[in-house]
This record gives structure tokens, C-alpha cells and sequence, in this order.
């Protein structure tokens, strides 16, 4: 069965209304998340804590509550939220905005990487129907901007996928800019090495100029020196790793390896969608999809570049075993519905590239995308539902 031709006029018209609708669709059950003025549950509440009762200074220090949450970020909260005497919808609006200009990204992203029209449409409506991406658009906390530093460093690299290297100019505010990052997200540290090794390894492969190699290597120390100095020091606490132990990668046995492991990957890949666990369970089937065409479609697009980054395939796999490495020493969770929710939008992309693939069979290829749309729409009207309930 081939994709469908976008080289018409109508066709691209068609692909415009459908993604758009998409977009508006995320917006608008975001929005009724945020405005339905729901009071700030537990973790809130000890954000909140900190941002009301503390001075500026107090911020960057250990806070008290525990909370990990990147310090400037929350300076940023707490001067924009004190501006509506700190209302729940002002102190979740910086979340809101961050994950609809993420969604925008992403979805661009999808349109622009994506071969077909069915493809784009799968990846936008798996994104749209994500209860934990509506969900985190409208929380106090930080993992909304951790989603739209992932789809800014996946810009970025995708800038290199054309012939030749970007505009010296453009190119040089990118590798400055982007650790900066760092102090909104955590999960940023988690891209932002691999900008400085990205440009090395061209520069010796492709005998490049070095010096955006430089500029991009010191931006990087000396940002993540003064986020470790002010921020990341005060974070790394006991109660708090104590908190994500279970969600580490265990290296005490093979079993217990297998087993954090195998739980790790399972949700990376299938939690992001419902309220309850039967819709997880549903799409236990994403699993092999996910990761075949994460290992597969990730490894072929670094050895067609000359092992370098510019495809959103190969850097979803270089961020996969970053959490995996990350997760085997205790410094990140290996998983985590909220903390690695940036890697959702990667599942999305995977999933689409996935059913694909499966064209070449075309009794597969219905059947599987039937199923794929069909969680997709369960998953979406659970979401509303659960939103919808917030106002009675």
C-alpha cells in the first residue's frame, strides 16, 4: 500500500486541516484541564510552599519542602504567579504554555519528518490522546518545559540533516543558547552533551572548523559549572533519590537487571496513555513496535550519516541510552511517568514509522492501525472524561 502523494495542492491542504485539528484539539483539552481550577494536589502544594513563603534567595538553596525543580524556572513561576496573588491557574500557566508550544513543535516536527499522511496523523493524534502530555500542561511542576527542550534540541539537530552545515551565524546562537536550557529543565543535561560531541565527531570525520566546536564545548561547561553551583547541588538529596529508587535500572542480580529493565522499558513505551491501567495494558502491543524501530531506524540513520545526529531516530536512540546508563548508576530515573515524560513525543514518532513499515503487508498494516487508532480513541475520550468530571 504506498503513502499517499502530499505533492498536490489538495493534499497538502488536506494534511494542514488535519494536523491543525489536532493541534487545536490538544489546546483545547489542555485548557480545560488548566481553567478547570482544580486545587493543587500534594506535590503542588509543596511547590507552592516554596514559592510563596520563601524569599527569591531562599529559592537556591535546599528547599523546604524537598522538591526537585530547577531554580530559575521557579524564580520565573514565582514572579509571574505573584503578579494574580498566585491563583492556581497563574502558577500553572508557565506549564500550559510550555507544553502547547511544545505540542506546536512536535507536531511540526511529525509533518516535516513523517512520509505520509497517515503517518503524521497517527504520530499527532498518539501525542493529542496522551493523558500524561494534557495532564502535565496544566500541573505545577516542571516537566511540561522538559517536553519543549526535547523538541528544541530535536530542531536543532534536524537543522544538520540537509547537505552542508547551517548558517555559520544561526548555527553558532543554537550551541550557545541551548545549555541554557539546563536551567529550566533537568532533562535537558540529558540532550545537551550531545550537542559539543555531535559537532567534535564532525569535526573529525568531515575535518571541519573547529570553532563551533569550541564556542558549543565552553557555553556547555561553564553553564552546567554555574547550574551545578546554584541549582543542581541543592536538588540531589537523599529523600529524593530514596523517593526514585524502584525506578532505577538494578545491577544486584540478572533477575533484578531483567526486571527493572524490562518494567523500565515497558512503560516508556505504553504509559502515557490513560487514566487507569487497562489502557496501558491495551497497548502492551507498542512495546515491540516502539523498540524495533527505535533500535533499527535509530542505528541506520547513524551509520547513514556517518554516525552522526540528525535525525530524530537516531537521537531518540542516543537519548534512550543515555536514560539507561543514567538509570544503571542511580543519577536519573530509567523511567518515571513524569520525569521521562520528554521521551513520549519519541514513542509517538517511533509508533508512526512503525505501522509504516508494515505497509509492505497490507493485511498487517490495516489490522495494526486499526488497533493504533482505536487506543487512540479510547484514550482521548477517557482523557475527556476525566477533565469533563472536574467540572461537576
Amino acid at each position: 500500500m504506498p503513502a499517499k502523494d502530499l505533492s498536490k495542492p489538495k493534499d497538502r491542504e488536506s494534511e494542514l486541516w488535519g494536523m491543525g485539528a489536532l493541534g487545536g484539539i490538544f489546546l483545547l483539552i489542555a485548557a480545560a484541564h488548566l481553567f478547570s481550577n482544580r486545587h493543587l494536589w500534594e506535590d503542588e502544594w509543596y511547590v507552592y510552599r516554596n514559592i510563596g513563603w520563601h524569599s527569591y534567595g531562599r529559592l537556591f538553596k535546599v528547599l523546604d519542602p524537598v522538591q526537585s525543580f530547577p531554580r530559575i524556572y521557579l524564580a520565573l513561576i514565582k514572579y509571574t504567579a505573584g503578579l494574580f496573588h498566585f491563583s492556581a491557574v497563574a502558577l500553572r500557566f508557565p506549564s500550559f504554555l510550555c507544553m502547547i508550544g511544545a505540542a506546536g513543535l512536535w507536531i511540526g516536527i511529525y509533518r516535516r519528518e513523517l512520509p505520509s499522511l497517515s503517518a503524521r496523523l497517527t504520530a499527532g493524534l498518539l501525542f493529542v490522546a496522551s493523558y500524561r502530555l494534557t495532564y502535565y500542561a496544566a500541573e505545577l511542576k516542571p516537566y511540561s518545559m522538559d517536553v519543549l527542550a526535547a523538541a528544541l534540541y530535536a530542531l536543532y539537530f534536524l537543522r544538520w540533516k540537509n547537505p552542508g552545515a547551517p548558517a555559520p551565524r544561526q548555527e553558532l546562537l543554537w550551541v550557545v543558547a541551548l545549555p541554557f536550557l539546563m536551567f529550566f529543565s533537568y532533562a535537558a543535561l540529558i540532550f545537551a552533551w550531545i550537542v559539543p560531541a555531535h559537532l567534535l565527531w564532525k569535526k573529525f570525520i568531515r575535518q571541519q572548523d573547529a570553532s563551533l566546536f569550541f564556542y558549543a564545548a565552553v557555553s556547555f561547561l561553564a553553564v552546567s559549572v554555574c547550574f551545578y553551583w546554584i541549582d543542581l547541588r541543592f536538588s540531589i538529596t537523599t529523600p529524593g533519590l530514596d523517593y526514585w529508587h524502584s525506578y532505577f535500572v538494578r545491577v544486584d542480580s540478572l533477575g533484578g537487571f531483567l526486571s527493572s529493565f524490562g518494567e523500565g522499558a515497558k512503560r516508556l513505551a505504553t504509559a502515557w496513555w490513560g487514566t487507569t491501567k487497562a489502557l496501558p495494558r491495551a497497548a502492551s502491543p507498542f512495546v515491540a513496535l516502539a523498540y524495533y524501530t527505535l533500535f533499527r531506524r535509530g542505528w541506520n540513520a547513524f551509520k547513514a550519516n556517518g554516525f552522526t545526529v540528525n535525525r530524530v531516530e537516531s537521537l531518540g536512540l542516543l537519548v534512550f541510552a543515555a536514560l539507561f546508563v543514567l538509570g544503571i548508576f542511580h543519577k536519573y530515573p530509567f523511567t518515571g511517568e513524569r520525569l521521562t515524560l520528554f521521551f513520549a513525543p519519541f514513542v509517538c514518532y517511533y509508533l508512526a514509522w512503525a505501522l509504516e513499515d508494515l505497509r509492505q503487508c497490507r493485511t498487517m498494516y490495516c489490522i495494526m492501525s486499526a488497533y493504533t487508532w482505536g487506543i487512540c480513541l479510547w484514550a482521548l475520550m477517557d482523557e475527556i472524561g476525566w477533565y469533563g468530571r472536574l467540572y461537576f
